[in-house]
């Protein structure tokens, strides 16, 4: 199938001249169990051949690289469909024995083992190769083998119109010849085809996001960009929409998701929607983004007030000449205006309070040194607030948060003495995508406003804010810098299995909770942690110093 396959074929001979060779041939689907679903088109082909895509290996389900490595020269790999392996499958090259592809060649291998001819499908060039293994005759395919073959030709060839540029003699005449075989016209297997490709009705709010996917940054600021193929109102009427937004965008570590639609029917039209969690809202950031894309007129865009929600803003764009390639880069400038937002606690009828504090974000691992950085902070006389303690207060009996708790995971959270009981509660959300977005969504806000009025309300010019989780929470926009403390891997888990007390399982199940590429794009400055305490001490003092001064001469 023409799926960006690497099919192995791996032998293993017991040395000897009687000895038994068996060769397995493993069909690798190049993409990954998650984002197969997203090819509409391929599910469908599929399940009209009766191929279960469960039996399928897509490529995060084979350890190839250490195939590789194991089998060494027993290993013979097949390229269908590319001639030059990605950065990160570099490793299969001294393993390959065959390449069949309709891209231009990248002279990569030598043309003795390469079959690759600019046509417009790879599944004619693999047609021709079966043909010639039988004999010659494609009337002898298979016929599940003649319609995925046939799939994939007038995909790639836009239904053999030649007016499009992608169609080639060799891709009409094996399309014909299978299309007899199959006795089915190839424009009406075409428009099947490509209707169960724009079919995402059957998609959930994840996998729709996920489809088209774009993302742009802009110094400290991520923006994900999502194009969804129907109409907004649609998408966001989905089960558990809103909340498989918060889930997409705290694994794509954005800060703020610009959810694209478009609809043809009755005529085309487009609709944006702007979603960041209210720990983000309520600082005032998003809102003031917007203020700013809607002035700049580009778009010409109308609130859709019915869909319009604390964390979700909705317009329709009156513009609709304006693609995906307009919108990106129009975001992504204007992002670079909002690398800091003005501190406000949003309370009724006050007026945002500028803060002319110079706030510092600390953020790192569980275990790198964090505290003892905050605690010198401290003693340097800053004010310092520390989210994880201010967590455990938020979680008291009889708060906001604890009722929240409460309703949302159920009593079973609840200890015998009517507090939440943190383990029973992290049993709930560990592992569980959707439980932790539904338990972030309840005390990430309330952390973010107590965080706002501390800093409002200190009399100290130096404020700390320390969270491991501080991008993912979205509280470096209101931070002048982000200092990333980090250590020696090794050194950082022995301090919390000797004076922590953890097992080697909590130990790594927490990082990977707390793992976050962007603390390491976003951070000012890194606070390395592996010498003394002194060494330590020194550091951040300096970094203190150099902070003051970089905000003073701005």
């Amino acid at each position: 199938q023409n799926n960006n396959s690497n099919n192995q074929n791996i032998s293993n001979n017991d040395g000897d001249d009687n000895s038994f060779k068996k060769t397995i041939c493993l069909p690798v689907i190049n993409t990954t169990r998650e984002n197969l679903p997203l090819r509409t088109e391929v599910m469908f082909v599929l399940d009209k051949v009766g191929i279960n895509p469960n039996d399928l290996i897509c490529i995060d389900e084979i350890e190839l690289e250490g195939f590789c490595k194991h089998y060494n020269d027993k290993l013979s790999i097949t390229l269908v469909d590319h001639n030059a392996p990605s950065q990160g499958q570099q490793y299969v090259i001294p393993h390959v024995s065959q390449v069949i592809d309709h891209h231009k060649d990248e002279k990569m291998f030598p043309p003795s083992i390469c079959t690759i001819e600019l046509i417009g499908s790879c599944s004619t060039l693999i047609a021709q190769e079966v043909s010639t293994l039988l004999g010659g005759e494609m009337d002898a395919f298979d016929m599940s083998m003649c319609e995925m073959l046939l799939s994939a030709i007038v995909v790639d060839t836009v239904g053999l119109d030649e007016s499009k540029g992608r169609t080639f003699p060799s891709d009409v005449v094996v399309a014909n010849k299978l299309g007899k075989s199959l006795g089915v016209p190839v424009q009406e297997l075409f428009m099947n085809v490509m209707s169960a490709k724009f079919d995402c009705s059957h998609l959930t709010p994840s996998q729709l996001l996920l489809k088209d996917y774009k993302q742009v940054m802009n110094g400290r600021v991520a923006i994900g960009i999502p194009m969804i193929s129907m109409a907004l109102a649609e998408f966001l009427e989905k089960d558990d929409a809103v909340l498989a937004m918060e889930v997409f965008r705290k694994k794509k570590e954005v800060d703020v998701l610009v959810v694209m639609s478009a609809t043809t029917q009755p005529t085309f039209s487009r609709q944006l929607a702007f979603y960041a969690p209210q720990s983000i809202t309520c600082t005032g950031w998003l809102q003031a983004f917007l203020e700013t894309v809607e002035n700049e007129g580009q778009l010409a865009l109308s609130p859709m007030k019915e869909h319009t929600t604390e964390t979700v803003i909705a317009f329709t764009q009156g513009d609709v000449t304006k693609s995906r390639k307009v919108i990106l880069p129009l975001v992504r400038d204007l992002a670079g205006r909002f690398q800091r937002q003005t501190i406000t606690t949003k309370r009724k009828g006050e007026e945002p309070k500028e803060c002319k504090k110079t706030v510092v974000g600390v953020t790192g691992r569980c275990g790198c040194g964090k505290s003892a950085v905050m605690s010198e902070l401290e003693k340097l006389g800053a004010k310092v607030l520390n989210t994880d303690a201010m967590g455990h207060d938020a979680y008291k009996s009889g708060s906001v948060c604890f009722n929240e708790v409460v309703a949302t995971f159920g009593h079973g959270v609840v200890d015998k003495d009517g507090e939440i009981n943190r383990r029973a509660l992290g049993a709930v959300v560990f592992g569980d995508e959707f439980a932790m977005a539904k338990l972030t969504n309840i005390l990430w806000p309330f952390l973010s406003l107590k965080v706002q009025e501390e800093i409002l309300s200190c009399d100290e010019d130096v404020v700390a804010v320390e969270a491991a989780l501080l991008t993912a929470a979205g509280w470096h926009l209101i931070c002048d810098e982000v200092w990333l403390v980090d250590g020696n891997v090794d050194a950082v888990k022995e301090r919390l299995l000797s004076s922590r007390g953890m097992s080697e399982e909590k130990v790594e199940s927490i990082h990977k909770m707390q793992r976050n590429q962007r603390n390491h794009i976003v951070a000012s400055r890194l606070i390395t942690n592996n010498g003394t305490l002194q060494e330590l001490k020194h550091a951040v003092k300096s970094s203190l110093e150099e902070t003051i001064k970089g905000i003073s001469e701005k």
